[in-house]
Parts: C-alpha cells; sequence; structure tokens
C-alpha cells in the first residue's frame, strides 16, 4: 500500500488562466465524488502522478488540497502550468518518509526545495519524557521543529 503525501497547490496567474485551472480541477473533483478514483487531466499521458482526494479551498479559489502516492506530483503541476499559461507554488510533506517540501514554478522556472534526512540529524527523541528536543528547546512533536527546519532551507534555496 502507498505511503500518501498531502499536496498543497495554489495557482498564479490571469483571471482568465485562473478560472480555467478552476474549472479543470472542478471536473476532477465532480469525477471523484462519482466514484472516479484517482485524476489525471485529460490532457496528460502518463501512469502516475494521479490526484487523490481533491479539495477546493474555501478562501482561495485557486488553492487546491490533495493526495498523491509516495510524492508530489510536481511534473503533473508543471504540465498543467505550461498549458494553462500560469504558474505555481506547491507545498507538501508526506510524513512517513520524512518528506517534506515546498516547489515554486515562476517566470518558467522550477525551484523545488525539500528537507534531507541530514536536515533531521540535530532533532533528538527524549523516551522518558516523550518529547523532542531541538536547540536547546523542548518541543511535544516533530512538526514545529520541521516547519523551522523547512523554512531556512526555502530562505537559502528559493528565490
Amino acid at each position: 500500500m502507498a505511503n500518501w503525501c498531502s499536496n498543497k497547490v495554489t495557482f498564479i496567474g490571469t483571471q482568465k488562466k485562473l478560472s480555467e485551472v478552476s474549472n479543470l480541477f472542478q471536473q476532477m473533483i465532480d469525477n471523484e465524488k462519482e466514484g472516479s478514483i484517482g485524476q489525471m487531466p485529460g490532457f496528460i499521458n502518463k501512469k502516475d502522478g494521479y490526484f487523490f482526494e481533491i479539495d477546493k479551498n474555501t478562501i482561495d479559489d485557486y488553492t487546491f488540497c490533495y493526495d498523491t502516492r509516495w510524492s508530489p506530483n510536481i511534473e503533473i503541476l508543471w504540465l498543467i502550468a505550461n498549458h494553462y499559461n500560469v504558474e505555481f507554488v506547491l507545498d507538501y510533506e508526506e510524513y512517513g518518509m520524512k518528506l517534506f517540501g515546498k516547489t515554486i514554478y515562476e517566470n518558467q522556472f522550477l525551484n523545488d526545495c525539500r528537507l534531507s534526512l541530514n536536515d533531521f540529524k540535530n532533532i533528538v527523541y527524549d523516551e522518558e519524557s516523550d518529547h523532542f528536543e531541538f536547540e536547546g528547546k523542548t518541543y511535544e512533536d516533530d512538526s514545529e521543529i520541521i516547519q523551522i527546519l523547512l523554512n531556512r532551507k526555502i530562505a537559502i534555496e528559493l528565490p
């Protein structure tokens, strides 16, 4: 059974193009509700990178949350962005494999920043207290630490 990667993508572009992307995602959401598991835009011919459990953000019409198997579907989003002439920002995580990252597609450049296993080396789990220690501070879980590490890496690696 695949591990599920959680994804949140926000598209950026002209109102007309964003409406077209929104319509595409709404169609995939509708297809999924009708029982068609795993969605892929019709103009893309790939065997992996399907969208599952797609949900439209209630605050931003051009932000969508969804799951993928194992890893983010960056290539599929790149194909969608090029098809509709839009840009995107993708945040993703697959906790079991320690896969956490952010991808930005802007001005025809695709930049992906993700944590490596080496980034986790300074996180210490204390079994007695059932807490994590990082840089002299104690945390109940490691999610806040992971966000700190990712934000630092993004500040260095992404424009």
